[in-house]
């Protein structure tokens, strides 16, 4: 009997001191690289990097999430990212699965050393607007700055008829997709963009970038006499003017203007312009890049500037329906919206 006391009592303790994750499961990939780094640690790990081969984020003992830890593939395993150093007196390139980063010599004034990953493999912190993916990666150390901008070359889910998209990469202060100020220029094929970066972050373009309905011939004059409508998750209107013009190299001018009612219940007017800079038909799309002062987005706060714009218009026709679908960026937000309209 003394025996078996001491036997239970033996078992006992050496329950009491197991880990307390023992006897817990979790089903084959149930542990993706969460992008708060709460359990596993996913896109950003722990504070001094996620190392382990567990998905779990960092090594610091700590929950939260890092800014500089590794990546989860949905699996719990972590993916490792393409890497080099970078000498400042000769270029840098990097290649995976169709993106390549090349720095140029004289970016910054000491060795650093370069990381990639694609936009793919790293957790989203948030849905982009539009409910499009991203073309483009993960580049590290994230926010390092450069004397000269470095160039990013990226396949394209498919081909685009666009020209030109607008660089994107996630405000972490805003929570919040926003631009970089770029555009993105397409190759002629539509199949890859390059784009350039002054500093390193999450960033890329809109990937496929959304196209209207339509497919009719398109005519040397195209209006809608604010009489479309617009919606997106940031202006909404029923009173849109839009024209295109194909004389003179061609040209696209369009406004919107909401009336709304600010926090204090005074009357509001949310604005916003879109000028392109150039135009150009293909395959029976009118494509405006959008960009420069003469584009802006005004929310009828006098205390802040109008927010310059820049991205990318199409333009289609079915009948006498005008179909344009906008995907531009601020560096405070991106707008994905659809203008339907009669042509005047």
């Amino acid at each position: 009997m003394k025996n078996s006391l001491s036997t239970f009592a033996m078992l006992l303790v050496a329950a009491l001191t197991l880990p307390t994750f023992v006897g817990c499961s979790f089903p084959s990939g149930a542990l993706p690289g969460g992008a708060d780094g709460s359990v596993d640690g996913g896109a950003d790990g722990g504070s001094t990097g996620g190392d382990a081969t567990d998905g779990n984020g960092g090594d610091s003992g700590n929950d939260t999430g890092g800014s500089s830890g590794g990546d989860g593939d949905g699996t719990g395993t972590m993916i490792e990212p393409v890497s080099g150093e970078y000498d400042p007196t000769a270029s840098l390139t990097l290649e995976t699965n169709g993106l390549k980063l090349v720095v140029p010599p004289g970016a910054t004034l000491a060795p650093t050393p370069v990381t990639l990953l694609l936009a793919s493999e790293v957790p989203s912190p948030g849905a982009i607007p539009g409910a499009v993916d991203l073309a483009g990666g993960q580049f590290g150390p994230d926010g390092l700055q450069f004397l000269l901008p470095v160039e990013v070359t990226a396949s394209l889910l498919a081909p685009t008829p666009a020209t030109g998209l607008p660089v994107l990469t996630f405000n972490e202060a805003l929570k919040r997709w926003v631009g970089t100020g770029d555009l993105g220029t397409v190759s002629p094929g539509g199949n890859e963009v390059s784009f350039p970066l002054d500093h390193f972050s999450l960033a890329g373009v809109p990937d496929p970038f959304p196209v209207p309905l339509g497919g009719d011939p398109i005519p040397d004059l195209v209006t809608i006499p604010n009489t479309g409508q617009f919606f997106s998750t940031e202006i909404t209107s029923e009173t849109v003017s839009l024209t295109y013009s194909s004389s003179v190299g061609g040209s696209l001018e369009m406004d919107v203007q909401q009336n709304t009612v600010n926090d204090a219940g005074q009357p509001q007017v949310v604005f916003m312009h879109l000028s392109a800079v150039r135009v150009t038909l293909v395959n029976q799309f009118v494509i405006a890049e959008i960009g420069g002062t003469g584009s802006v987005f005004d929310d009828g706060d006098f205390r802040s500037a109008d927010e310059p714009i820049v991205g990318t218009v199409a333009l289609a026709i079915s009948g006498s329906t005008v179909n344009v679908t906008v995907f531009v960026a601020s560096p405070a937000r991106v707008i994905f919206g659809t203008l339907t309209g009669a042509a005047g």
